[in-house]
């Protein structure tokens, strides 16, 4: 048997959704952030009723709802969840909760920290579930087919009103591109244009909320940008000082909580340090024990901070502190074609850079990285 084995090193593997999102996501807590939708025919069972959204979870236990119209005192008319990755449709049609109806797709088709596109179309005689496209098999052994209750209660994103009026299952992550249709969907329908920008005009469509908002916390309204019922904007009902926003989502991965790995007091008793003030904080961590965002360093070290932004959205962060002039050299060695990334520069096999780390009391220091080119290893194992 002959076995070719590469050593990689740095490797980077960039996923992509595949979406066509030129603007924001709606990005929702877990813990406090809803909106709410008022109440209209539009968003109501006709013939038929059929919803598309895009997900991307920060967690996939419990029942996170991703949008749901219901209230069980007799309005209890539909919702969407993420039930332990699988997909699930609840819907009444008398506006009771008990028996409880509800379609799960039969496998785990959502992951945290990955885009799906998810469409949901429920018509006077058939049920369907489409996960990026494609319709998937499903589990109703704890439902019985109907039609659903139109109920007078507004449709609310992500979250579920209990029978006591409380609100709970706070979905956590984020949501772009939900619409709703009064007409029925078919496979070749959503695989048509689920990838695609809507122009608002679609024959059936009720609203569209692209999540392109400009505020923040209780100040945050999605407007509705289907050409028809414009007054039906979403408008923050649950919502923290900071939460919700909405983001591109490049920047919601790539959320830094401090700006730099080396750091230097040179010069200085100490200094104080501030994780980023434009992320939300619901937990925070100093390898110091400190739970505050920001802390005072005076001794050399290495360091860490963490810290959850949303609900299982966690963010960590290790630097080094140092209080004298220093030049520090760091040998590593990667695989042709292969680059590292430092203070967002690139280095290639067979390069060195040198880089200084500025100092506001004039004791700047430098590091010198030295990339050099790994060699295959051909190994015959007989």
């Amino acid at each position: 048997m002959r076995v070719l084995i590469f050593f990689i090193l740095n490797l980077v593997i960039i996923t992509g959704r595949l979406q066509a999102q030129s603007g924001q996501s709606l990005v929702l807590n877990g813990c406090t952030d809803y909106l709410e939708i008022q109440e209209d025919d539009a968003l109501d069972f006709g013939e038929a009723l059929s919803i598309e959204c895009w997900i991307r979870p920060n967690c996939t236990d419990g029942n996170k709802i991703i949008l749901g119209k219901e209230w069980c005192m007799g309005q209890f008319a539909y919702y969407l969840s993420v039930v332990g990755g699988r997909i699930r449709w609840s819907f009444q049609e008398r506006g009771g909760c008990n028996p409880a109806h509800y379609f799960d797709s039969q496998d785990i088709v959502i992951e945290p920290d990955i885009f799906t596109h998810v469409a949901v179309s429920h018509s006077l005689t058939d049920l369907k579930i489409f996960i990026n496209g494609d319709q998937i098999d499903l589990d109703g052994s704890n439902a019985v087919f109907s039609s659903i209750h139109n109920s007078t209660e507004p449709l609310r994103l992500g979250a579920y009103k209990n029978i006591d009026e409380s609100i709970s299952n706070f979905y956590s992550g984020l949501i772009d591109e939900l619409r709703i249709w009064n007409i029925e969907l078919t496979e070749d329908i959503v695989r048509s244009r689920y990838n695609s920008e809507l122009s608002g005009n679609e024959e059936g469509l009720g609203a569209y909320y692209q999540m392109n908002g400009t505020d923040i916390g209780e100040n945050l309204i999605i407007p509705n940008t289907a050409t028809v019922n414009p007054r039906l904007v979403a408008i923050t009902t649950g919502f923290s000082v900071s939460s919700p926003y909405c983001i591109i989502p490049n920047n919601y991965n790539d959320a830094q909580l401090l700006e730099e790995t080396m750091i230097s007091i040179c010069g200085q008793e100490d200094r104080i340090l501030t994780i980023n003030e434009n992320l939300n904080y619901k937990n925070i961590l100093w390898s110091t024990t400190e739970t505050t965002e920001s802390i005072t360093v005076s001794e050399d070290g290495d360091y860490s901070v963490s810290a959850e932004t949303e609900l299982c959205k966690m963010l960590e962060w290790n630097f080094s502190i140092f209080s004298d002039e220093q030049t520090i050299t760091i040998d590593t060695s990667v695989c042709e074609g292969n680059t590292i990334i430092f203070r967002g520069e690139q280095i290639g096999a067979n390069e060195s850079r040198t880089f200084t780390i500025s100092s506001l009391t004039g004791c700047d220091s430098t590091i010198i990285i030295n990339v050099n080119q790994l060699e295959k290893i051909d190994l015959v194992i007989d």
